[in-house]
């Protein structure tokens, strides 16, 4: 007899959107070592969820039992039927207080303890409605189902994805086991990429032919690199302090003195923040925006409408900055690193290290997610204000000894 990892209760369905709306409750921890099976986001759990009792019913004609227990099959097939899951909450998580938990709990709900149990609601939008007819609101049952890395496909999004699958060109702005690419900025138009090390050195490539233009390195480490182009410089800021400024154009050591020294400037200079020592996105002027836990990834749109915000805690937020909004969340992040827009705001790239995914900023949809293998992990990604381009970088896990790749944009 095999051990219930998730109790699933149906929550509402609703067959002309193509979404059914469910509850997974964790139901199997290691109280020893306080750790408990994670709250899923992969679409293989959910596809798997939904074939548990539909044998008899449309899914279980469309999809046979062989396949939907062969881990590869599903990992292939899922999209197909699993058009993109959105986890709307979470309780419960993570625990504080471990007291009165116990390793299982059996049946098939409620669960004993049910309220104090790990649990999340998500909106299951499908390919086909007849997917889930097999279903009842109030149903629940408990599962042995388990979330395996299913294939993402951007769909109709895809023309406008990163091609993940090889590099137009591979640079190594900083060589060496100490060195690591900290900042990528593309110019407005687009003609050059500035990159700055994590030893306060910046340098500038064409993108017309990826020839390095310029190299220029300032005192202490760290710093955080910022552009400003209508004054035509580059600079860097350590703990609130100016710690060099270059030109765009040649790179030579500039006297500007910058307008800030906030650790983010937006693209049109409209807004300078400061964040990662509090809950909070301060803008300076009395206006703050709190988030659950520290403030660690910070992204505004090309055009200065959205903000989008991460850090360590699990989820991201979207804000409308000129109505002061609320107007996407993703959940199921667990930390986010760091954050950028595509050009026209449609996207959002997040990183979590190992893991970059992309997600569709009006729906909060997963287009994409690549997973680096081994002891690598990514750095910053960016995209081209004219579409064309994105680059990442690409470290060993202590963040140095790496390359940026630049990759188009368009998949097949």
């Amino acid at each position: 007899m095999s051990t219930d990892l998730y109790g699933i209760r149906v929550l509402r369905k609703e067959p002309e959107q193509k979404k059914v709306t469910i509850k997974v409750i964790v139901v199997y921890y290691d109280v020893a070592y306080k750790s408990h099976e994670p709250l899923p986001m992969d679409k293989s759990l959910f596809l798997r969820v939904l074939c548990d009792n539909g044998r008899d019913a449309f899914i279980g004609k469309e999809i046979t039992q062989d396949e939907w227990l062969d881990e590869d099959w599903v990992a292939t097939n899922a999209y197909k039927y699993i058009d993109h899951v959105k986890q709307l909450n979470t309780k419960n998580y993570p625990i504080t207080d471990w007291d009165g938990y116990h390793d299982f709990y059996y049946g098939d709900g409620p669960w004993t303890d049910e309220e104090k149990l790990v649990q999340a609601d998500y909106e299951l939008y499908v390919s086909d409605s007849r997917l889930f007819e097999h279903l009842e609101e109030g149903q629940s049952w408990g599962t042995t189902s388990y979330e395996t890395q299913s294939y993402v496909h951007p769909g109709a999004a895809a023309p406008f994805m990163p091609d993940l699958s090889s590099e137009v060109v591979v640079l190594e702005p900083f060589v060496g086991d100490q060195e690591g690419t900290d900042t990528l900025i593309f110019t407005k138009d687009s003609s050059k990429l500035i990159a700055s090390s994590s030893d306060n050195e910046i340098t500038c490539y064409d993108t017309a032919t990826w020839q390095e233009l310029w190299r220029v390195k300032f005192d202490g480490m760290f710093g955080d690199m910022k552009i400003d182009e209508e004054e035509g410089i580059v600079w860097l800021t350590d703990y609130n302090k100016v710690a060099g400024v270059a030109e765009i154009a040649t790179g030579a050591v500039s006297d500007k003195m910058p307008k800030t020294t906030k650790r983010l400037v937006s693209r049109t200079g409209k807004y300078a923040v400061d964040f990662m020592e509090d809950e909070f996105l301060d803008f300076g002027d009395d206006r703050k925006i709190e988030q659950p836990d520290t403030v660690e990834a910070v992204a505004f749109s090309e055009d200065d409408t959205l903000v989008a915000i991460g850090g360590s805690y699990d989820s991201i937020s979207i804000y409308d900055l000129e109505g002061d909004m609320l107007v996407q969340t993703i959940n199921g992040m667990q930390r986010t690193s760091r954050l950028a827009f595509s050009p026209d705001a449609k996207y959002l790239a997040v990183l979590k290290f190992e893991t970059l995914t992309i997600f569709e900023v009006g729906t909060g949809k997963l287009l994409l997610k690549s997973i680096k293998k081994g002891n690598t992990s990514y750095g910053t990604p960016v995209w081209s204000p004219d579409g064309k381009y994105f680059a990442i970088s690409h470290f060993n896990h202590y963040g140095y000894n790496g390359y940026t790749g630049v990759y188009m944009i368009g998949m097949e």
